[in-house]
């Protein structure tokens, strides 16, 4: 009964020490565009999904203008599609079943060595995203044209 006696005060101490509030790491972070590209050079229907980042998940944008660039040339605007399926054809593996897949849908021809460039800028042209080569054989770090960034054109 000592021993009891001694064990309940000692772990309710033990818990009662730590109450330090820790900062949640997604507080005024702002919202961001991701780009996810599956691109084949033997193929041309290759899929862009563009989402926009959230509390909880991840949001499909569809308003948002997708730019393919080809050996640093601007070479289509990717439309958006959406792919309707049939009951039962198209599973869900995190819920009910889907009844659609939405993408941007790029058909530019590539081939294999060819420098390749996406960027996606929101409808608002607030958020923007990029991601690939900038025509010169480097990765760069600005987008053609957003608010933030001021740029017209390729930056190089």
């Amino acid at each position: 009964m000592k021993k009891v006696a001694f064990i309940v005060p000692l772990y309710i101490l033990v818990l009662a020490a730590c109450t330090n509030d820790l900062p949640h790491p997604f507080e005024n972070r702002q919202e961001e565009l991701i780009i996810n590209a599956l691109l084949n050079a033997d193929s041309l229907y290759n899929r862009v999904y563009i989402h926009k980042t959230g509390w909880r998940k991840a949001t499909l944008v569809k308003d948002a203008r997708v730019e393919v660039y080809v050996n640093g040339d601007l070479k289509q605007v990717a439309p958006f599609t959406e792919l309707f399926y049939p009951d039962g054809y198209y599973p869900n593996p995190d819920g009910p079943e889907t009844k659609f897949e939405s993408y941007y849908e790029v058909t530019t021809p590539f081939s294999p060595g060819d420098r390749i460039r996406i960027e996606a800028i929101s409808a608002n042209g607030e958020l923007h995203a990029w991601r690939g080569d900038n025509g010169a054989g480097k990765e760069s770090n600005t987008c053609s044209r957003c608010r933030q960034c001021g740029n017209v054109g390729i930056s190089g």
